[in-house]
């Protein structure tokens, strides 16, 4: 909880299935005694939300583009810098 009222947008829990349960309801409860404001929570999900949708409108390169010229050209590129750097 402190680390959300203190900024972090993001709490990553991965110990123990039971410290993510006690955490989620820590964080509600501080909601509910006020120690935790709503708007510090929406403006954290704003923040991940245009995260998230910067980078899932980034193109990604599928199958059909391993092999294709453009992918051979880069890779030539790639392997005569890193060549040129040695």
């Amino acid at each position: 909880v402190q680390a959300l009222i203190s900024g972090a947008d993001l709490l990553l829990i991965c110990h123990r299935i039971e410290l993510a349960l006690a955490t989620r309801k820590a964080c509600r409860q501080a909601l509910v005694d006020g120690n935790l404001s709503p708007r510090r929570v929406n403006e954290a999900v704003e923040r991940l939300t245009t995260l998230k949708q910067k980078h899932t409108q980034q193109q990604r390169a599928g199958k059909e583009a391993i092999g294709s010229l453009a992918h051979q050209e880069l890779a030539a590129m790639i392997a005569q810098q890193a060549s040129k750097r040695v």
